[in-house]
């Protein structure tokens, strides 16, 4: 055998060596929490910025802030002490409502508590919430065909999850 070839066996002996390891690490932090609840828990016990629990969790939506998006012809309310950044990415119309005390931190591990409500081309494919990546739950709700209105919901507990889908409950269009 030359050594290009021995070259190429030992690198994809490393690839498999270090896959092998990347899907041992995973299976074993999933063991330590292997049901939703206790993935919430657990992940908020490592990481306690997870487990901030929402002040506004609970709190009537009549006290609660209205945007309204002319453009698209569309209002949501959302906590009075939560914010709105318009034209998220440069993305025309892309709107990030989100709990600043829970913001996270750009291209990071650190994602934000928040809801993205955007004007996409692709067909909206709704799901409830699942666990994504670094244990965040995510859910995506498909407000209208055409345009194709996406929703997207991140969170990471469930007083998050049910504030979200409270805020999601108030969208209506103004046209």
């Amino acid at each position: 055998m030359n050594n290009i070839n021995k070259k190429i066996i030992w690198g994809v002996v490393i690839i498999i060596i270090i896959v092998i390891g990347v899907f041992a690490l995973k299976t074993i932090a999933f063991m330590t929490c292997y049901n939703d609840q206790e993935a919430r828990n657990c992940y908020s016990d490592k990481f306690p910025y997870f487990s901030k629990k929402s002040e506004n969790s609970r709190v009537a939506v009549s006290d609660w802030k209205t945007y309204t998006n002319k453009n698209i012809g569309y209002q949501i309310n959302y906590p009075t002490n939560w914010q709105i950044y318009e034209n998220v990415d440069g993305v025309n119309n892309k709107v990030k409502i989100f709990d600043p005390t829970r913001n996270g931190k750009p291209d990071t591990d650190l994602p934000s508590v928040a809801i993205y409500i955007d004007l996409k081309q692709e067909i909206c494919k709704f799901s409830n919430w699942e666990v994504g990546f670094a244990l965040v739950y995510y859910k995506t709700a498909c407000i209208q065909i055409n345009p194709n209105i996406h929703v997207t919901m991140v969170a990471f507990d469930s007083d998050s999850e049910y504030l979200e889908d409270q805020i999601l409950s108030t969208f209506k269009f103004t046209n």
